[in-house]
């Protein structure tokens, strides 16, 4: 029996799609230990960001793997933690705009 591949395609990007505000709340959550101090937490939310660069990179999502990636380029540093929470905030914006565009096709 043969799958239509578009109709796997289709379904892999519904569930990737599905999965962004899980993947937001993990990035927000890590952000958040780092906020209190704990260094661990960056080595964790920097793996977070690297998987979504991926996968919003095989999605041809070029504007949300870029933000991810400078998630994952922060630089660990206490005093640039602002811009880490604005490119945080900047991904949940761009992961919304996916989601009701998609939710409107």
């Amino acid at each position: 029996m043969q799958v239509n591949v578009s109709v796997q395609q289709r379904a892999l990007r519904e569930r990737f799609l599905s999965r962004l505000p899980q993947r937001l709340d993990s990035i927000r959550a890590h952000a958040a230990r780092i906020e209190t101090g704990d260094t661990a937490a960056a080595v964790e939310l920097k793996r977070a960001a690297h998987s979504l660069v991926g996968a919003a990179g095989m999605y041809n999502l070029a504007d949300m793997a870029e933000c991810a990636a400078r998630i994952e380029a922060w630089d660990d540093s206490p005093n640039d933690v602002q811009a880490l929470l604005a490119a945080i905030d900047h991904l949940a914006v761009l992961i919304e705009q996916q989601r009701q565009s998609h939710a409107h096709q």
